[in-house]
């Protein structure tokens, strides 16, 4: 199994992240939403600038997770706080928030 190193963001991930981001919600999600819903959900990466941000500066990492990647990201050691339904494009969608504290991994210098 490959070993995860979690670390703090750092600005020159932007553009990577999006583009992982973009991927994995048209690849990985196909059997869990449909076209309109996955376009829409991929479009949060769109703006460089507001999804580098949403990134930056924080302890715990947050992700809006997928139905079908919710039980990777519990494996990984993220926790649930509960189910949401959220509006992209006026499609809505339905995903899990999970966090997971990032106390254990020291800024990269």
């Amino acid at each position: 199994m490959t070993q995860i190193e979690w670390r703090t963001f750092e600005k020159g991930d932007a553009a990577a992240l999006a583009a992982l981001f973009r991927d994995a919600v048209m690849q990985l999600t196909l059997a869990c939403y449909d076209t309109a819903a996955r376009l829409a959900w991929a479009s949060a990466a769109d703006e460089a600038d507001v999804f580098a941000a949403r990134l930056a500066g924080t302890a715990v990492l947050t992700a809006d997770v997928s139905l079908c990647a919710a039980h990777c990201f519990a494996r990984a050691g993220f926790q649930v706080p509960g189910e949401e339904v959220v509006e992209r494009n006026g499609v809505s969608l339905r995903r899990f928030r999970m966090h997971k504290p990032l106390d254990a991994a020291p800024p990269r210098r």
